[in-house]
């Protein structure tokens, strides 16, 4: 993926008096609405600010939603494996911004346009607790190990240092939401995999090329470090499906919004018993990675409630169509409870293996657009280059009931070198229906 730079492009915003309050993490005022932003294990009440003396107030989250059941995986031939125990999940955060567009190429974006920045470490509370901002460019490894900077996901008292007020003067219609961070990040975990061994990360040395940590000790010796790895670039996007539009009579009105950005921890660091490409492995080639953070951003009126849907879409392919078979993809459709048509405003997405996955995996890509059949009720999800993630998709009332969709094994790299069609036919269940907000 193209790295894209940190700084954005700011058109409409203006510095605010910076708070800390702890489970609160950005607020941005849009001319008198407050949005807040929170990164959190779990859903965090939201406590908002006072309105000023004109405009409209929106409340901005982040929300870390773990899915309640996690599935250890058993003994099989094979070692693959997600994480079972995630105890530190760690950035160093540079800004956090909406867009009105911005050119998208995989997990990368570039060139933003008509962003408000909501968060910027330069100006914030961290930075004027702990010193000066590190150089983007020149900030490593070596660096990120005796830094302070960094806050976990996983501890919401962390989170309360993102705190910070916006103040926006003119309207405008966002498509996405923006994260920008350092490239080193660190992380905690333990990693069960399928052949019975559990991996856990370390604290490796960077490798002579500069694009992997190895750990002179084996991943699968107990217990657990914080480990440092580095990510090939600084940040991620997510997609508004419906834009997120602020009017100038929400702004004479003083109308109340909020815009939660929620995440899925569950998954998100991942295992091998032999791979060699991974952020972090040993000598032997045992590997751990983590791929990017992926948000899910949904805007909302302060008096309504964000729900998540979470299907586990099954994929049984007998390696005629797929390179890998016996994985699950887990995606998670946003919504707004009081929306009478329960329109999907984020959709986020993971692979994740089973006890008898029969390859490496690769993660799911960002969905960036999304299409809906009026007539059928069936959606489309599309990636960056606009092919077909997931189609013939249709979303369920209950538990009980089951579906078919269609998913293209190019999207997820992951075509079998004979295969005649990209199209594999999957199963899928809803989950579970979440309150996230």
């Amino acid at each position: 993926n193209p790295t894209h730079h940190p700084s954005l492009s700011s058109s409409g915003g203006g510095g605010g008096r910076q708070r800390l309050t702890i489970g609160l993490v950005v607020l941005l005022i849009v001319s008198g609405v407050t949005l807040g932003v929170l990164f959190a294990k779990g859903v965090i009440t939201i406590s908002t600010s006072s309105s000023p003396t004109s405009g409209a107030t929106v409340s901005s989250q982040v929300v870390g939603m773990s899915n309640p059941v996690r599935r250890r995986l058993s003994a099989a031939d094979e070692g693959w494996g997600n994480a079972d125990g995630l105890v530190h999940l760690e950035y160093y955060f540079m800004t956090l911004a909406i867009c009105e567009n911005l050119e998208t190429s995989g997990t990368a974006f570039n060139n933003p346009e008509g962003c408000i920045t909501l968060y910027d470490v330069s100006e914030s509370s961290l930075s004027s607790f702990l010193g000066l901002v590190d150089d983007y460019d020149t900030f490593g490894v070596d660096d990120a190990v005796l830094s302070d900077n960094y806050l976990d996901l996983m501890n919401a008292n962390d989170l309360a240092f993102l705190t910070s007020n916006t103040t926006i003067t003119r309207p405008g219609s966002y498509q996405y939401a923006v994260v920008t961070w350092y490239k080193p990040v660190k992380v905690e975990a333990e990693v069960p995999l399928s052949n019975g061994e559990t991996l856990y990360t370390k604290q490796g040395d960077l490798n002579d090329a500069g694009t992997q940590m190895v750990s002179p000790t084996p991943l699968n010796v107990a217990p657990s470090e914080l480990s440092t790895i580095l990510l090939n670039n600084g940040g991620t996007f997510g997609r508004f499906q419906n834009p997120f539009v602020i009017t100038q009579d929400d702004i004479d009105q003083r109308q109340n919004y909020s815009l939660v950005l929620a995440f899925n921890p569950d998954g998100i660091v991942q295992g091998s018993a032999m791979q060699s490409n991974a952020a972090l492995v040993d000598d032997d080639w045992r590997a751990i990675w983590a791929p990017f953070l992926s948000i899910a951003p949904v805007p909302f009126r302060s008096n309504e409630t964000v729900q998540r849907e979470t299907y586990t879409l099954t994929v049984n392919d007998n390696a005629t169509i797929m390179a890998a078979s016996n994985f699950n993809i887990r995606l998670e459709l946003y919504y707004v409870n009081e929306d009478p048509e329960q329109a999907i405003y984020a959709v986020d997405g993971a692979t994740l293996y089973t006890a008898t996955t029969t390859a490496n995996l690769n993660g799911f890509p960002r969905v960036v657009t999304m299409d809906k059949d009026d007539t059928t009720d069936l959606y489309t999800f599309f990636d960056w280059n606009q092919t077909a993630i997931v189609s013939h998709f249709h979303r369920l009332a209950d538990q009980s009931a089951t579906g078919w969709a269609l998913v293209d094994c190019r999207t997820l790299y992951l075509c079998h070198q004979n295969a005649v069609t990209t199209s594999y036919n999957v199963t899928y269940q809803l989950d579970i229906s979440t309150l996230v907000v």
